[in-house]
């Protein structure tokens, strides 16, 4: 459907001008699913990615396995922050599809010529950072034989974050335009050629050098370098890509959109980075209960990473329709967006709630040789956490949709004070009563997590709310005067 009047597609799921709008809840749905199946599809394809390095670097030694494993935590931080960053592209395009007008294709073309400059920026700081990973692991005291090979893992894996972050920006330019399926075919192809190299390059399989954990940081950097090839080319050969002409004049600045990027997207780089700190922390209390509380964790850990994938995926579908109706001051449409992205991802969690809770054994089993000393009572406790995280999934799919709407709306500061509140005033402090003074040990630290996403999921949908009764007023308001 065209609006003749702006000349520009409205947004997927949208009633033509003037006509009744029929089944406009299941219509949303749809064009939610639409879109976040494909999104959530390739965030499962991208965790596979560091599955397959974890299982083969276990398969070649435990001490590459070790080294790996501390210098991916390490590497993951500048990764996840710059994904963050990159990742304002997004809501700043669908805003402005949704407005419509003459000038939409070159408003798009700036914003993703900037995401990408903005990666470009961004991954400078980020390999220095990864220069002082060998330094940094010596420093913390670690093993000298581990802390050399962790740093040499992450100066190989270095190279990586500039495709990864020009990726994100080209992700959120296909996902504005509601074309998620190539950004999941490319990361699914991508799957065997990360096995393969990984083993090659591990093990010196097939004429390939044998590079152990070295070979591991080789192998992603080469397969995100293929990514973004191919998704550059198909950007320069798809017909509704093609006519942005995203690489014209490249080299030109934009410094006002720069700045509205980074003005958008630090805070979503830090609300990830808070994200990611609180499991981490989560992790190094664990390891005061000892190993087998330790192992339970990393496995429900492990097991709630996976299923936050698709409500993850459904909230990049919201943040795109959220920002389409926000273009085009449909206040009840963005309204509508965000309560779908929202009903879509609690029912998702629902199902995985009800599936931790009544299969946490065989899930946990899952992980491990039961043969094995020790196993059996790994299985029991990471299968209690699994009850526990049944409550964390309900309100860590409200949190993560709340926040997807409010991004669509451009609002990325005031959530990210929420989620600093929610995790580290709220839930780390809570984990050090519930888990020491309390001394329920890692069930309290379970319950204090979901705590902290309780406080946040509310708050932010709290702000979404909030934010779409103003701004239904203003927009109101302001057509009100214009047909005045």
């Amino acid at each position: 459907m065209v609006d003749h009047i702006a000349g520009v597609r409205a947004p997927p799921g949208s009633a033509p001008a003037g006509r009744p709008s029929r089944g406009p809840w299941l219509r949303e749905l749809a064009a939610t699913w639409a879109l976040g199946l494909p999104l959530a599809g390739s965030q499962l394809a991208w965790m596979g990615l560091a599955v397959t390095d974890v299982v083969v670097m276990g398969w070649y030694s435990p001490e590459t396995l070790a080294a790996g494993g501390l210098g991916a935590n390490y590497f993951f931080m500048p990764y996840v922050f710059g994904l963050g960053v990159v990742s304002a592209v997004s809501p700043l395009i669908a805003q402005r599809l949704g407005e419509g007008g003459r000038g939409h294709v070159r408003a798009v073309r700036r914003a993703v010529r900037q995401g990408l400059w903005v990666a470009i920026a961004l991954a400078i700081p980020a390999m220095l950072l990864c220069l002082a990973a060998g330094p940094a692991f010596r420093a913390m005291g670690q093993e000298p034989a581990v802390a050399t090979d962790a740093g040499l893992y992450v100066l190989a894996a270095m190279p990586g974050l500039l495709p990864a972050f020009a990726i994100a920006a080209l992700r959120g330019f296909m996902a504005s335009l509601s074309r998620g399926r190539p950004v999941l075919l490319v990361s699914l192809a991508a799957l065997p050629a990360n096995a393969v190299l990984d083993y090659g390059l591990v093990f010196g399989a097939w004429g390939l050098p044998e590079l152990g954990v070295v070979g591991a940081g080789l192998a992603s950097t080469a397969v995100e370098y293929a990514m973004l090839a191919a998704l550059v080319a198909l950007v320069l050969v798809d017909r509704q890509f093609r006519r942005y002409a995203i690489f014209g004049r490249f080299w030109r600045a934009d410094w006002q959109m720069f700045g509205q990027l980074l003005r958008i997207g630090v805070p979503i780089g830090i609300t990830l980075l808070l994200e990611v700190g609180i499991f981490s922390a989560g992790a190094f209390l664990m390891g005061f209960f000892g190993v087998t509380a330790l192992a339970a964790h990393q496995i429900a850990v492990q097991c709630a990473a996976v299923t936050f994938m698709i409500p993850y995926g459904l909230s990049q579908a919201t943040t795109v329709r959220v920002g389409l109706f926000a273009g085009r001051r449909d206040a009840a449409g963005a309204l509508r967006a965000g309560k779908a992205g929202a009903a879509s991802a609690l029912a998702v969690m629902a199902v995985m709630a009800v599936m931790f809770w009544l299969a946490g054994g065989p899930i946990a089993s899952l992980f491990l040789d039961l043969s094995e000393p020790g196993s059996p009572a790994v299985a029991e406790m990471a299968a209690a956490y699994l009850a526990i995280a049944a409550v964390f999934q309900i309100v860590d799919g409200a949190q993560v949709a709340a926040n997807g709407a409010l991004r669509g709306l451009k609002d990325t500061a005031v959530p990210m004070a929420i989620v600093a509140v929610g995790y580290w005033v709220i839930a780390f402090p809570l984990a050090l009563y519930l888990g020491f003074e309390l001394d329920l040990r890692g069930e309290g630290l379970w319950w204090a997590l979901a705590a902290g996403l309780a406080v946040a999921a509310v708050t932010l949908t709290a702000r979404f709310l909030f934010r779409m009764r103003r701004l239904t007023a203003l927009w109101s308001s302001a057509a009100r005067a214009a047909a005045a």
